[in-house]
C-alpha cells in the first residue's frame, strides 16, 4: 500500500514536471528507511537534514544520481 502511494505521488510529480522521472518508489522507501533510522539513532537536526536532502534529490533538475 505504501509503495503504491509513493509511486502515485512520483507519477503525479513527474507529470506536472516537479519531480524527477528516474526515481522509483523503492528508492524513496529506502531513503525513508534511512531517515527513520536517523530519527531513532541520530539527532533531530540530522533527521531534518536527511529530509531536506531527500526532497532536493527528488526535485526535477537535481544532479544527484
Amino acid at each position: 500500500l505504501l509503495t503504491d502511494a509513493v509511486a502515485t505521488l512520483l507519477e503525479a510529480g513527474a507529470r506536472d514536471g516537479s519531480l524527477r522521472t528516474d526515481v522509483t518508489s523503492d528508492d524513496v522507501l529506502l531513503l525513508m528507511g534511512g531517515i527513520a533510522y536517523a530519527v531513532q539513532h541520530g539527532t533531530k537536526e540530522q533527521a531534518s537534514r536527511l529530509v531536506d536532502l531527500l526532497m532536493d534529490a527528488l526535485a526535477k533538475g537535481s544532479t544527484v544520481s
